[in-house]
Order: structure tokens, then C-alpha cells, then sequence
């Protein structure tokens, strides 16, 4: 007696589990969508068989139970998996109607495992699986979710990607995730994955756009990791390499010294150049970005840079945030040389996890460090007062009167967000999407948030200052890269009071670094001092 309710797979009767073949063998009444019982039809000849069309879920679903609830046994079936876009989640809302049922759940194979192991390996890692059908979820939350997805630089397996109502599900899909992933990520569309008419195509981000597909369609789009491997789609899970693999050769096939460099700052994107300019050899040079905007700032301008001897320079570029395990395993993937920090002074977390990670591989360490700002010693020198934090901070402005200029970022600005402070603050993030996401979730109002690239002159800062309103500046010392000297010097020609985040006590000399020129010529003394001809 009861009811179970079945995933039974693409249909073909080999990737069904022992479990569903067991329930399908004892039931006596079999409901499903007039597909799936035809896919399955030698497996239940001779049961009585019930069937809705499709949009008829919920009246297929009061079948399954009504019979069941009459002491029937029932097998309700669903392709794929019953509980992934299936009928499982229908059956327990309807089923309090119903008098106290054994209802059971058997898994099946969904198309996103069918369909992925046809193509290699597309999901190793985490992934987000989304329905582009718009008949239960507004189109507005089907592009949220991509946006979200895309962004979190999740693989992708799309659902439903197209009917014969809704053409350009697929194509608009593909536009939003593109503002998030590069035109030649790789990307797989599977067809009648496990059934007669299966086909398989490898393609790209900018290509998908075009591909017509159906509902009998499934497509996945890769993340920032993904490549082709033997002909294969494959999403490395992020298992460092082990001592005796292959590595992977330099993408111009030449035995060239590799050089890590982390970056984001504008001490990176001048080491970037400085390098390329006085090097006079080839070499493989990994940039990384903890932001893709970050790292289409470095990418400005890369073609400008001078070509070495014989055409010898790789730069590529990665994005995404790596905590030392990472950094560690793309170490040993590519086996660099040394690795030069460039990230920002009041990273340390940051800095630690790459010394360590250098430290783990034997890999050269260098770090190019920022002078401190001319500020004064005291905390009421120059009208500049100090704070060991963002908390610090936000307390020190609360119980006084006035507008801030807050230009430190997102990171830690919740305190700001706290009461009627948070109506007095004026914001100047990044431009990027997530930067402006944070404000607006912590209330910000949206007149309030400036999204503009720095550093600027002192007269431009001294405009913030006077447009915004702002009796008070809080800043980190940036040092002259960062732009602080005009910052402070903006704010005293305006009357403004400032609040000085204090780097790190922790950092020690080494967090610090040394001069850009000091690290370029030990960093430079690692390529052939004889190039190839």
C-alpha cells in the first residue's frame, strides 16, 4: 500500500536503479506524463495506467493520491529525478488533503548527471542548476538567479532552455551571463541525453547564444576553471597536482620561467608593465585578480606593451577570490618561479595566505610595499583622528554632527549602516555590481553611493567633498599610490575632519614589503640571461 513516486532516469530501461524497477514490478496503478509511461512501456504492460498532459501536474498529482489513499499501490513517475523539477514537492503539499499515506521518494538520474558525463566532467565542481521555463518562476527571478550564479563563478546546467513559445529563453541567458564570464568559456549542449536521437555538442559562451534548443535540451556553461581535456568538457574539483604529473606546458609551447603575480592595485599594474618593458626573455607571467573588474583594469592597456624578443610573452589573467589552499594548488599546477604581492596594505589576510601557500610549494616570495602617508604622528595633527577599525570609526562619528565621505570600500562598512548614521554617509565604491548590491542591501540610499575608480587629483576630492556635503572624511592610508596625500590634503583645504583606518599593527617587515625597483630586479634576475634567438 502507499504511494512511491519514481525518477525513472532519461527513460532507457539501463539507468534505471534497482529500487525503481523493484517499486514499478509491484505497483498495480501507474500515473506520469504520457512520454514517460511510453518510455517505460514493456516495464508495466498490464497495469492500469492513468496520464495528464502537460500544465495538468497538480490533477496527475490527486490521482496518484486519491488511488493511493484507496489502498491501491501506486507508482507516479517522473523522467530524471522526481524530486529535482519532478512531482515529489507537489505530492507532500497535496498530501495533508489526503488521509495519512506511506509516500516514498526514489531517486532517479536527472539530466544534468545524464547529460553531464556525456560531456566529460562539467560539474566537478560547485554548481547551480536553473530552469529557463518562466510558467512557475517570473522571468525576473530566472535572471536574478543566472546573474547570482554567474557571478558566484558557479558551473551552470540549464533546464527547459526553449519551447515553442519562448524562442529566446536561451539567447537572453546567455547575454547575462556573459556580463560575468569571458565569450570563450566552455560550454556543452546535450540532447535526448539516455534516449534514441541523443547528440552531444561542445561550443562556447558567444556561440551558445545562437544554438537552437529545445525542451528536450540540456546546457551547461562552464565556470572560470573550465576547459577541454582530451576532447572533454571538465570543471577541475581543485585538487592540487600531485609531485610527478605533467605540467601544464606554457600556452606559446616554449620552456619559458613562470612568474605569479597578485594584483588589483596600482602597484600591480605598474609592476605589470615595468616587467614587461625590461624583460629580455620570454616568460609566463599568471595574473591574479580577486575580481574580474579588477582584472579588466589590468587588461587595459595590454596591448600597448611591447613585444619581446621573438614575440616570448604569456600574460593570463585569472579572477576569483583563492584562500591559501588555493593559491597553493595553482602553484603546483603551474610550478612558478616566485610569486610577487602586490595587494593592497591592509590585505594582510590576504598577503599571509600567499606567503604561506609560496612557503608550501618552494616558491620565490616578493612583496612590493606602499609607503605610508604624511599624516602626523598624533591623532589631532593636521585634523586627522585615528581608528584601529571600521567600528571605531562609525563610534567616533555617531555622537557628532555632519556628513561623511566614506572611501574605504565596502569591506566592514556595516557599522556605517547602523541608525541615523547611515542617512549621513556618503559612500565611493568600485563600480562593480556587487559593490553597489552591499550598499543598497545594508540601506544605503541609492543618491548616497558614488561608484567611480580612484585615486583622483586633491581638486577632484576636494569636488566630492563639497558635492557630498561631507564634514568628515574616512580613509585608509593608501600612501601616495592610493592617492592619500591629495585626499588629506582635499579635506584640510575644505575644512573637513578626518578619520584615518590604521594599517595593520600586526604587519610585520615582510608584510610590508619592499620598493617596486628592489623586487623587479630580483624578480627580473630569474629569467635567461642569454634569450633564444
Amino acid at each position: 500500500m502507499g504511494l512511491s513516486v519514481i525518477g525513472i532516469g532519461p527513460g532507457n530501461e539501463k539507468y534505471l536503479t534497482m529500487e525503481a524497477r523493484d517499486a514499478l514490478d509491484s505497483c498495480d496503478v501507474v500515473i506520469g506524463y504520457p512520454l514517460y509511461l511510453e518510455l517505460i512501456n514493456p516495464l508495466i504492460e498490464g497495469k492500469e495506467r492513468y496520464s495528464t498532459p502537460m500544465r495538468k501536474e497538480i490533477e496527475r498529482c490527486r490521482i496518484a493520491l486519491g488511488k493511493a489513499a484507496e489502498g491501491r499501490r501506486v507508482a507516479l513517475v517522473c523522467s530524471g529525478d522526481a524530486g529535482v523539477y519532478g512531482m515529489a514537492s507537489l505530492v507532500y503539499e497535496l498530501a495533508p488533503e489526503y488521509p495519512p499515506l506511506d509516500i516514498r521518494i526514489i531517486p532517479g538520474i536527472t539530466a544534468a548527471l545524464s547529460g553531464a558525463a556525456l560531456l566529460g566532467s562539467p560539474l566537478g565542481s560547485d554548481f547551480a542548476v536553473i530552469s529557463l521555463s518562466d510558467l512557475l518562476t517570473p522571468p525576473e527571478t530566472i535572471e536574478a538567479r543566472l546573474a547570482a550564479a554567474a557571478r558566484g563563478d558557479f558551473g551552470i546546467c540549464l533546464y527547459n532552455p526553449a519551447s515553442a513559445k519562448r524562442r529566446g529563453s536561451l539567447a537572453k541567458a546567455c547575454d547575462t551571463v556573459s556580463r560575468f564570464r569571458k565569450a570563450d568559456t566552455v560550454c556543452g549542449v546535450v540532447r535526448n541525453a539516455g534516449r534514441e536521437g541523443e547528440e552531444v555538442l561542445f561550443t562556447d559562451l558567444e556561440n551558445l547564444r545562437g544554438y537552437e534548443a529545445d525542451m528536450f535540451t540540456t546546457i551547461f556553461i562552464g565556470n572560470s576553471k573550465t576547459s577541454r581535456v582530451s576532447g572533454k568538457m571538465v570543471s577541475p574539483r581543485g585538487y592540487p597536482l600531485r609531485a610527478g604529473m605533467r605540467r601544464p606546458p606554457p600556452s606559446r609551447g616554449r620552456d619559458a620561467p613562470v612568474l605569479f603575480v597578485f594584483a588589483g592595485t596600482t602597484e600591480g599594474r605598474l609592476f605589470i608593465e615595468k616587467f614587461s618593458k625590461a624583460a629580455e626573455a620570454p616568460f609566463e607571467m599568471h595574473v591574479f585578480t580577486a575580481t574580474g573588474y579588477g582584472e579588466s583594469l589590468l587588461r587595459e592597456g595590454a596591448e600597448d606593451r611591447p613585444a619581446l624578443p621573438g614575440g616570448g610573452e604569456d600574460i593570463l589573467f585569472h579572477a576569483g577570490r583563492l584562500d591559501a589552499e588555493g593559491i597553493f594548488g595553482e602553484m603546483l599546477r603551474y610550478k612558478p618561479s616566485c610569486a610577487v604581492d602586490c595587494t593592497h596594505p591592509h590585505a594582510v589576510e590576504v598577503t599571509r595566505n600567499i606567503r604561506e601557500a609560496c612557503g608550501r610549494s618552494g616558491c620565490g616570495y616578493f612583496r612590493i610595499g606602499r609607503e605610508t602617508g604624511k599624516a602626523g604622528d598624533s591623532g589631532t595633527e593636521n585634523g586627522v583622528e585615528y581608528a584601529c577599525s571600521m567600528e571605531d570609526a562609525a563610534g567616533l562619528l555617531r555622537p557628532r554632527e555632519g556628513r561623511v565621505l566614506l572611501t574605504t570600500g565596502t569591506k566592514g562598512i556595516e557599522p556605517f549602516a547602523d541608525g541615523e548614521l547611515r542617512g549621513r554617509v556618503c559612500l565611493r565604491v568600485l563600480p562593480m555590481e556587487e559593490s553597489i548590491r552591499k550598499c543598497r542591501a545594508l540601506g544605503f540610499p541609492a543618491k548616497n553611493i558614488i561608484c567611480m575608480q580612484g585615486p583622483f587629483s586633491e581638486e577632484f576630492n576636494r569636488s566630492l567633498l563639497r558635492e557630498t556635503g561631507a564634514s568628515w572624511l574616512v580613509t585608509k592610508d593608501s600612501g601616495d599610490e592610493g592617492g592619500f596625500q591629495n585626499k588629506l590634503e582635499a579635506a584640510r583645504k575644505e575644512g573637513a575632519g578626518v578619520i584615518l583606518l590604521r594599517r595593520p599593527d600586526s604587519a610585520s617587515p615582510e608584510d610590508r614589503g619592499a620598493r617596486m625597483e628592489e623586487v623587479l630586479s630580483e624578480v627580473l634576475s630569474f629569467l635567461p640571461k642569454d634569450p633564444p634567438a
